[in-house]
């Protein structure tokens, strides 16, 4: 008989899944690939409609919220969709999703291109999310199992290491 290996999950750097989310995640998608089902959206979705489904609690059943959620989430889309044409006619992104700290509280908000230049610490972010994004992707490649001795592959990691920003 063979041995079932056991699998653990844990969530993406900057996810917002928690650990035991993650693993319960990682199970179902498991196992509906081990009944034959094709893994997508809807089977996942499927899996957790019942409300005795360990993945019921991660989704907002109340239609009038989660539509309102599903607006919020494209709002973000169209905002990070524009980008705006400089002087120099080299387009940028139109906007960036910065932290704000005040006083009172922590927000989010959405930071015009040209303001966000000139601001330290929205660079800073900036910086630490795409070093963030870059580690994710090389650490992709490498479960794919990249060779190591591609050209790519090699100016990729030394850009990565050389790079690191100082947090």
């Amino acid at each position: 008989m063979a041995t079932k290996t056991k699998r653990v999950y844990e969530p993406k750097p900057g996810s917002r899944v928690s650990k035991k989310a993650a693993q319960v995640i990682g199970d179902t998608l498991d196992d509906l690939r081990s009944c034959g089902e094709a893994v997508t959206p809807t089977a996942f979705l499927d899996r957790a409609r019942p409300k005795s489904s360990p993945l019921h609690k991660l989704y907002e059943w109340d239609d009038t919220r989660a539509g309102e959620e599903w607006r919020l989430h494209q709002s973000r889309r169209f905002i990070g969709g524009v980008r705006v044409i400089t002087v120099t006619n080299r387009p940028v992104k139109g906007f960036h999703n910065i932290e704000y700290e005040s006083r009172t509280n922590v927000t989010r908000e959405y930071a015009r291109h040209d303001l966000v230049v000139d601001d330290e610490d929205a660079l800073s972010q900036i910086s630490a999310g795409l070093y963030s994004d870059i580690t994710a992707a090389v650490l992709k490649a490498v479960d794919l199992g990249f060779p190591k001795k591609d050209r790519a592959w090699k100016a990729i990691q030394k850009a990565v290491n050389e790079n690191r920003p100082s947090l």
